[in-house]
């Protein structure tokens, strides 16, 4: 269904599926003013559609456990770049809704963890990190 509406003499505004296209002096300009444009296009089912809101994000909770899993590789593998994944995984805990309790206790695995690989005991971060890994999920189906 295309409708067109003259404005003025020398503009002539078609419109055709929600598009407006605007043709003032032989040039034509179009610009997409729909109002569901952020619909799927069709013939896409919403499943098949990807979510923009998640798109480049991850929460608190993933954020602490992939940076804790790389900090046990990085000890597993014996590279001393621990700094980086330590305050990452600090900053991820303090960004998660925790009661006072269960964040006092990872607070303290952590930084148990950075104690231990500080003195160059990496058998007993490595032992420490495991602990935290394995009470972690427990706590994050709370939330």
């Amino acid at each position: 269904m295309v409708t067109q509406k003259t404005t003025t003499d020398s503009a002539r505004v078609s419109e055709h599926n929600g598009s407006i296209i605007s043709k003032s002096k032989g040039a034509a300009y179009k610009s997409d003013f729909d109002d569901n444009h952020l619909a799927p296009p069709r013939g896409i089912g919403l499943s098949q559609t990807v979510d923009r809101t998640r798109i480049g994000t991850e929460g608190p909770s993933a954020v602490l456990m992939r940076s804790l899993r790389i900090l046990l590789q990085q000890i597993v593998n014996k590279k001393r770049n621990y700094d980086q994944y330590l305050s990452q995984s600090q900053r991820a805990l303090a960004a998660l809704p925790l009661t006072t309790a269960e964040y006092g206790q990872l607070a303290s695995n952590i930084h148990n963890v950075q104690k231990y690989l500080e003195q160059d005991e990496t058998g007993a971060a490595r032992f420490e990190l495991m602990l935290l890994l394995r009470r972690l999920p427990r706590v994050l189906t709370t939330i």
